[in-house]
């Protein structure tokens, strides 16, 4: 059955004591406040800057840094195995002369190399940390979050990126204040430190002071986009993320003062249907950003789909949100507390055992031994394994295997790196525990250990006893469950839909995904009219404005094959186009997508080529690419 959803927060709250109704209020209904800010160069006029004159080789652990401070720009040589211990600090561009300043610092050897080095420097930063230099007027050092709501929190709210940037800092101060006893255990007992009661109260403030910010910009200006989606949405993560902080550290009712305030727009709570509905009952659902899981927390609570454990990859390095699950019992697995809560758990290392010929053991084993064994490298103890090469044993019945289905595999083996995070480790140790008792599924990505071992179940992956020597199974079966997925459940989540968007982005490739591999399944079996129904059925939610497709390969390949020849060729024209224009786009939130830019329009000539198409606009694009890439790298092969 498919549920047209709009869910608007209707959750019945506690009573509530005066002091904290009034604060309450205050906090959500209060008009607030900024702004006479200075101007900074960006992230990367300031790193092109640095490599054009000094050298970028640093000796290991130290490591190159940079802050936006009060005063300018400063680099930093920081200690990242003292916890970013700052060794060095130095101002390289002034707020009070408008300039660069002298360094003392090594210089560089190839400076003509500059412009890459600074790309490459902010694609290995990462992009929701290079996304805080951009919006943040002072980031990346600690404190910033401090100076941020010091200087701006009172005056006109008229700058939007400026009101976003405040909105992080009582954010990030807020989960910087909850954070520091409750992320290790109390030395006493087996039990998670809890918050003070001040903590508390400092945390409710500036969450709600994030979100009233956030807020403010929603309504100003809807189509503001983020690194989560737009305003609107943004305000939802902001405001679930408070209730989830407070409510994994034992202050529920202080949670549920936020969980009231949240609302979800209508195709984010479609799309999270989508996913929800992908998943058989009592399934495991691991998830991994806040985008991926807080829709799906929040529907769950609306009870749709209450049976499904969903557990959140990236918070399984946070021991409150551990704790959470064990004594939640939201899942099962077989790591204590006094285990998982201590410092050297956060990440292991493989150490193969000396005169032994173990090459491969069970998931259970490989569990046990990074709970047990313990290594001391450089004065620092972490986790130790012995093997990469883990299996794990698959029941046919449990799975619903007949005796006469070839397909079944009993058993599941994979391969570890050589560096294995707490977040994983648990992954395991969850999956090894349930792993013939209730089904497992991965939302919008998977770890690359299981493939050849995943289906895709409408928009997720199961894990199942199956191995294929392609990255995902697809079959007869798997085809006919996407069917009466499509059918029965899928909702395209595309009512707002307007242009290309972040938000949107997984939304997109997900509905491409589900009908690309039902289009190239009757491509083979030469069923015309399926795949003419199925190319209709996929385009007709976007009307007559077609849509940008990052990963445009494919879909452009199966039009071309089926003789959806201009389809093909306005899909082709809206990317080739959308690139060009997001190419020019500065921000952050487009630099994924601008590294690959080249490689997907060289990929998509040699597609128009083969069909035959007219290719003298794309060849165009491609040598203006080409140019600038020459520009920045003069040795780059093509």
């Amino acid at each position: 059955m498919k549920l047209n959803v709009y869910f608007t927060g209707t959750i019945k709250l506690p009573v509530l004591s005066m002091q904290k109704l009034v604060i309450f209020l205050f906090l959500f209904i209060s008009p607030h406040i900024i702004f006479a800010q200075p101007a900074f160069p960006s992230l990367y006029k300031v790193t092109l800057q640095f490599f054009e004159k000094y050298s970028d080789e640093v000796e290991r652990p130290k490591e190159l840094h940079f802050a936006k401070k009060k005063d300018g720009w400063h680099v930093q040589l920081i200690d990242k195995s003292i916890t970013d211990k700052v060794l060095l600090d130095q101002l390289f561009w002034s707020v009070a002369g408008k300039k660069y300043e002298s360094l003392k610092w090594s210089a560089a050897e190839n400076p003509q190399y500059a412009d890459s080095k600074a790309w490459n420097f902010i694609k290995m930063m990462g992009m929701f940390e290079a996304y805080g230099y951009e919006r943040c007027l002072y980031f990346g050092y600690q404190g910033w979050d401090t100076d941020m709501i010091n200087d701006f929190e009172t005056g006109n709210r008229k700058n939007d990126t400026l009101l976003e940037g405040l909105a992080r800092a009582h954010s990030t101060y807020a989960t910087r204040t909850l954070a520091k006893r409750s992320e290790s255990k109390d030395e006493k007992s087996d039990t998670l430190q809890s918050p003070s009661d001040e903590q508390v109260k400092q945390t409710v403030l500036h969450f709600g002071k994030a979100i009233q910010a956030y807020r403010q910009l929603a309504k100003r200006n809807p189509d503001y986009e983020t690194v989560s989606g737009r305003a609107g949405f943004k305000l939802f993560i902001e405001s679930f993320n408070a209730y989830v902080q407070l409510l994994i550290r034992d202050h529920e009712r202080d949670a549920l003062l936020f969980l009231d305030s949240c609302s979800l727009p209508h195709d984010d709570s479609a799309a999270a249907c989508n996913v929800l509905n992908s998943v058989k009952p009592n399934g495991i659902l691991f998830t991994f950003g806040d985008y991926d899981t807080y829709p799906l927390w929040y529907l769950q609570m609306k009870h749709v789909r209450s049976d499904i454990a969903i557990v959140n990859l990236s918070m399984l390095a946070s021991i409150p949100y551990v704790h959470f699950l064990e004594t939640g019992k939201v899942v099962a697995f077989s790591t204590p507390f006094k285990e998982y809560a201590k410092e050297n758990f956060l990440f292991g290392i493989f150490q193969p055992l000396k005169d032994s010929a173990l090459y491969i053991q069970t998931l259970h084993d490989l569990v046990t031994a990074y709970q047990n064994n313990v290594l001391t490298i450089n004065n620092r103890t972490v986790r130790a394994y012995p093997v990469k090469n883990v299996y794990i044993q698959a029941k046919r019945k449990l799975f619903g295997y007949t005796e006469d289905d070839t397909t079944f595999t009993d058993t599941i083996a994979f391969k570890l790196k050589s560096y294995l995070p707490m977040s994983e480790l648990l992954m395991m140790d969850i999956i090894q525990e349930n792993f013939n008792a209730r089904p497992f599924y991965f939302a919008l990505q998977h770890p690359d250990y299981f493939s050849g071992y995943l289906q895709i179940k409408g928009i997720t992956y199961q894990m199942v006893p199956e191995k294929s020597a392609s990255q995902l199974i697809i079959n007869q079966r798997t085809v006919q469950q996407l069917e009466t997925y499509v059918k029965d459940y899928y909702i395209p989540p595309f009512k707002g839909y307007k242009n290309y968007l972040v938000e949107y982005s997984f939304y997109l490739e997900h509905h491409l995904a589900i009908y690309l591999t039902l289009i190239n399944y009757y491509l083979e079996e030469k069923d015309v009219t399926k795949v003419n129904n199925l190319v209709k059925q996929c385009f007709l939610p976007f009307g007559n404005k077609l849509p940008y497709v990052y990963h445009i390969i494919p879909m452009v390949s199966a039009l071309y094959k089926s003789n959806h020849l201009e389809l093909a060729d306005q899909l082709a024209k809206v990317y080739i186009e959308t690139t060009l224009a997001e190419n020019a786009n500065n921000s952050i939130i487009r630099i994924q997508n601008n590294f690959l830019s080249l490689g997907n329009l060289e990929e998509l000539e040699k597609v128009m080529h083969t069909y035959n198409r007219d290719t003298r606009e794309i060849m165009k694009v491609i040598a203006k690419f080409r140019a600038h890439e020459d520009a920045r790298d003069p040795n780059r092969r093509r």
